[in-house]
């Protein structure tokens, strides 16, 4: 079953919708947790290397992929299908914000992938950024 993913984009982006629902405890588990989601992340895109892309040094009591991406590859349409399949991949509700440059290191947009949504920031449709993930229907 193919399932619909709602886009949009936000004025007011940075506040994760349902924010309660992807807490969690700052224990060895949970550290284990996370290191695991950072790992799915770099398994789906081998062909990138580290400099390409730096995590979040730490998961702030949130089960998220926080990351900057250097490299615009990533830029591409099967980008998010790939970090949504991760994410569903997971035992726990969890979520990916990203925050992505051009290779020249301008910033040009940020975006939230959640199961079935993702929201984008202004600054992604006027760099172009939606264009190049090639969402269908954003609103």
């Amino acid at each position: 079953m193919l399932l619909k993913i709602k886009y949009r984009i936000s004025d007011h982006f940075g506040g994760v919708p349902d924010g309660h629902k992807y807490e969690i405890e700052d224990t060895r588990d949970s550290e284990n947790e996370w290191r695991a989601l950072l790992a799915a992340f770099a398994s789906e895109f081998p062909i990138f290397a580290k400099k390409d892309y730096e995590f979040a040094d730490w998961h702030y009591e949130m089960r998220s992929i926080f990351a900057c991406l250097y490299n615009e590859e990533f830029y591409k349409p099967d980008f998010i299908p790939k970090v949504q399949q991760i994410l569903r991949n997971q035992k726990n509700e969890s979520f990916a914000k990203f925050e992505c440059f051009d290779n020249n290191s301008d910033l040009v947009g940020c975006i939230m992938i959640f199961k079935h949504e993702v929201i984008f920031n202004r600054l992604s449709e006027e760099c172009g950024l939606i264009d190049k993930l090639n969402p269908k229907d954003p609103v």
